[in-house]
């Protein structure tokens, strides 16, 4: 057998475009020794390294394992990111760090409306594209976010940044609507970070996880930041004393019913094996890595995903290279032990598939997962990327490549458990489209208000060259039974097929997904025009506004919704109306005008109301007129006057009708000198319906009624002044109607 020809140290030079004398040159001519390397890495493999890169790690990790059948040959997907930073920093060295200070403020491409309090938006619709990242020099893929599930006005996202040293990291306070964008700090030794997530705990703490690389060496690095994602600090290193960390992912557990609520929990492989690590909660530490895979994975464990349901089971998933086997593992006590690993389903192809798209770097094959548990369901879900297992598509031999002819084309797929993990649904496909184009990069978020699922992934569809791509997304609001349509996020198409498109990283291996109560965000890698890659996010709203309407019902007309009333008003929202035009109309209403009207006659002047005076005094609420003012009509008119005679009975029955107590013997008599010197009793009325104690009232009533909660201080403060400064009641209520608190509960009601 003849030996393999491997390119010669000068050609190895060339191909990476060395300067002479660097660094970089040194360390290639230190790692020429080819015997270390399998003889069909020089021509069949489908890792995309160079041989001194592959001869350096081999160097540097004798553990580690080669098989044939190994598509990824035993090398990590990170040093990918890592050749790119070499052959951009040829000294080896990172860049100097940027000081806090100096970290980019909040900047905003385009006008966003927040999400749900003030934002009017119809169901289901994407709202427009915003680049978060930031105008740079160098580019951003391969990115992650998360939305504040306490506080959705907060978000964080991350991305890698090839060619630069620290990981891109962007901040928002409103909602999405501007973001400002800084980086994280090395921790020492390090000189590149890789592979990007984030997430929230609830009092606030911003995480982020990423591969600290300190030259062959590759360990799992935390940061915090308790300023909303402004400023960074190194919290850890999650993976112990493992150097060949690749490809972790984070999830922290943010059910309020969960016993390890806010454990932050972290997935990865080192070398073929996965493990999993958790930080018990903001205050607690990391703890042991604990490894998850055993010898039903008899390759590499690369493109895992880990989550948790309101129980706080933790389900950890990844994918054998070599078996192509999709795997679950199950914790029931906060990750400390997992139970045997279970099969979700087999792919056709494995690792990763060469696509028109990115038939450089190659679309990763990994799972995002998924959970949802109520009392009645105990939902665990898979999503990955593989070919479409049509004829001809069934096996890592009929991928298309670089043929855009080829009848063989990647697609989402899909896998759900009902019951909690233990089997799962045979596979399925969410959208498969007759025509050659390709799906990759897809990510699952699960609403975790309601269950709804959000799936995003690159698609072709909008090529017939299949080579640039568009964001798309779909939903499920039964479980995964069913999915909608697809719909197009992205306003514009990019193409990373170009020669030198992310130093050759192209899209990077996934894209982010967060959201919560029915607005989500995504993000993406995005050069379009040809410009420098960029993250761009778009909120995308999948309210469900059936939920919503069923609680105006309930608190304003007491009643469940007929069908053809609960179609109207969703079919309103649908076709763009804001949420005050919904609630006014449900406060316009003559039902429930009616009401409000009937049950002034009956409290304050004891009897049924004529149809006349019923007739008045709707109209009169349909016409603008504040609620105060009608109150203050019966309190004024002359049979509440001569039921109620003045100055003393009259006094003493606002005190019982308005403020539903018994006089005090002072204030009874402020009001009763009020109107001997020449108040009038609408005067009086008034100053009782403006009163601190009266507005105390109504607004925590509000709170009560309708968000189910005691008022917090801030909050009764701020609509006890709006009340008390002759601000209309119906205005309040539009407040707490339409605020997100309220849709929020909503969906959790009906």
């Amino acid at each position: 057998m003849s030996e393999p020809e491997w390119p010669s140290v000068d050609e190895q030079l060339v191909q990476s475009r060395v300067v002479h004398g660097s660094a970089l040159e040194r360390l290639i001519r230190e790692n020429q020794e080819p015997a270390r390397l399998q003889p069909e890495e020089a021509t069949s493999d489908r890792v995309d390294l160079p041989a001194w890169l592959r001869v350096y790690w081999r160097r540097q990790h004798p553990e580690s394992e080669y098989s044939a059948d190994d598509p990824t040959g035993g090398y990590p997907h990170a040093l990918e990111n890592l050749y790119t930073w070499m052959v951009t920093h040829q000294d080896l060295q990172p860049e100097p760090d940027v000081e806090p200070e100096q970290a980019a403020g909040p900047t905003s491409t385009t006008a966003l409306p927040k999400a749900l309090a003030e934002a009017i938006v119809p169901s289901r619709t994407v709202g427009a594209d915003l680049r978060i990242s930031g105008a740079q020099t160098t580019s951003r893929s391969e990115s992650d976010i998360r939305v504040d599930v306490w506080n959705t006005d907060r978000i964080i996202g991350a991305s890698n940044a090839p060619g630069a040293s620290r990981q891109a990291q962007f901040f928002s306070s409103d909602g999405g609507a501007t973001w400002g964008q800084t980086t994280l700090p090395l921790a020492l030794g390090d000189t590149l970070h890789s592979d990007p997530t984030v997430d929230w705990t609830s009092d606030g703490t911003a995480w982020a996880t990423t591969l600290g690389i300190q030259g062959a060496n590759l360990r799992g690095r935390a940061y915090r930041s308790a300023d909303g994602g402004t400023t960074w600090t190194f919290d850890g290193t999650f993976s112990g004393n493992q150097t060949a960390v690749d490809k972790q992912l984070m999830w922290v557990d943010h059910s309020p019913t969960s016993p390890f609520r806010d454990n932050v929990y972290v997935i990865w492989h080192n070398n073929r094996p996965v493990f999993v690590n958790r930080r018990t909660g903001p205050t607690g530490t990391w703890q042991t890595p604990v490894q998850v895979s055993g010898a039903e994975t008899t390759g590499t464990g690369i493109g895992g995903d880990i989550t948790t349901n309101s129980a706080g089971d933790v389900f950890a998933m990844w994918p054998d290279t070599t078996s192509r086997r999709l795997l679950v593992a199950r914790s029931t006590d906060g990750g400390v032990n997992f139970a045997s690993p279970v099969t979700v389903a087999t792919t056709f192809d494995g690792f990763d598939i060469g696509i028109p798209a990115m038939a450089d770097r190659r679309a990763l094959i990994y799972l995002s997962a998924g959970a949802f548990r109520t009392a009645t369901k105990n939902l665990v879900y898979a999503l990955w990327t593989d070919l479409s297992g049509a004829a001809n598509c069934t096996s890592a031999a009929n991928e298309p490549g670089s043929n855009v002819a080829s009848p063989c084309k990647t697609r989402i797929w899909f896998s759900r458990s009902t019951d909690g993990g233990t089997t799962w649904s045979a596979a399925s496909t969410i959208n498969n489209q007759a025509s050659l184009n390709d799906q990759f990069n897809p990510r699952l978020a699960v609403d975790e208000v309601d269950g709804t699922l959000v799936v995003t992934y690159y698609d072709t569809v909008g090529d017939a060259a299949r080579l640039k791509t568009d964001l798309w997304y779909q939903t499920s609001s039964d479980s995964g039974v069913t999915w909608s349509a697809a719909a197009k996020v992205t306003s514009a198409p990019t193409d990373e097929t170009v020669a030198g498109a992310d130093s050759g990283n192209q899209y990077g291996d996934y894209n982010g997904l967060s959201g919560h109560a029915g607005e989500f965000f995504p993000t993406w890698t995005d050069r379009r025009n040809g410009k420098k890659e960029e993250i761009w996010t778009a909120p995308i709203s999948v309210y469900d506004e059936a939920a919503w309407v069923t609680s105006l019902y309930a608190d304003l007309l007491a009643r469940a919704p007929d069908k053809d009333g609960l179609d109207f008003w969703v079919a309103l929202r649908a076709g763009g109306s804001s949420l005050q035009d919904v609630v006014s109309g449900f406060l316009n209403s003559t039902e429930y005008c009616n009401s409000v009207v009937f049950s002034l006659y009956t409290g304050l002047l004891g009897r049924q109301p004529d149809p006349a005076g019923l007739q008045f005094w709707i109209s009169r609420l349909q016409g603008g007129t504040p609620r105060q003012e009608v109150q203050t009509g019966f309190l004024d008119s002359e049979e509440y006057r001569t039921n109620n005679p003045p100055p003393e009975q009259f006094v003493e029955s606002l005190y019982s009708n308005v403020l539903g107590r018994g006089s005090d013997p002072v204030g009874k008599q402020f009001w009763i000198d009020a109107l001997s010197g020449g108040a009038s009793t609408a005067d009086v009325i008034r100053g009782f319906l403006s009163s601190q104690e009266y507005c105390t009232q109504r607004v925590t009533e509000l709170y009560d009624t309708l968000l189910g909660r005691a008022p917090d201080s801030v909050g009764l403060a701020f609509w006890v002044t709006v009340m008390s400064t002759g601000t209309a009641f119906q205005e309040l209520q539009y407040g707490f109607l339409a605020s997100k608190e309220y849709r929020i509960r909503s969906l959790r009601r009906f």
